[in-house]
């Protein structure tokens, strides 16, 4: 976060970075329909630096919409771009699948997904990752 602000403040914001923090910011403010529109038509144009981001708020944006064969979908997307250069989206995007997975009923290839969530979580947002991943074990076991 350091080095993005460094970076920022010397150079500005690109378009496809401010693109990204309006999404974060939007989806934190409970506008999952305004994330899921915008990035629905935009991801396919964003590079590979951006995209594991995008497909990570759109996926969340489609699960909390109760999309979730779309929330899955992206996930996989952003899964497969996994070489990112924010490490933290491959954790991330595997949570969200095993969200999707669980509120469509398939519990057991969420247990399985969210094993390796467990596993691969060990970058930046750590301890927020981390807590996603005990609230979904927690409902996985009842």
């Amino acid at each position: 976060a350091k080095k993005k602000s460094d970076l920022f403040l010397s150079t500005g914001i690109p378009p496809l970075d401010l693109k990204l923090i309006i999404a974060k910011n939007n989806l934190d403010a409970g506008k999952f329909k305004i994330v899921y529109d915008s990035l629905k038509s935009n991801i396919q144009h964003m590079d590979r630096d951006h995209k594991p981001i995008a497909y990570i708020y759109f996926s969340e944006a489609a699960l909390n919409l109760k999309k979730y064969d779309e929330a899955i979908y992206a996930a996989d997307q952003s899964v497969m771009l996994k070489k990112s250069i924010n490490k933290w989206s491959y954790p991330m995007a595997l949570i969200l699948k095993a969200k999707a997975k669980y509120y469509s009923k398939m519990s057991k290839e969420a247990l399985d997904i969210l094993t390796e969530a467990e596993i691969s979580n060990n970058f930046e947002f750590k301890d927020y990752i981390q807590t996603q991943i005990e609230w979904l074990k927690r409902r996985l076991q009842k």
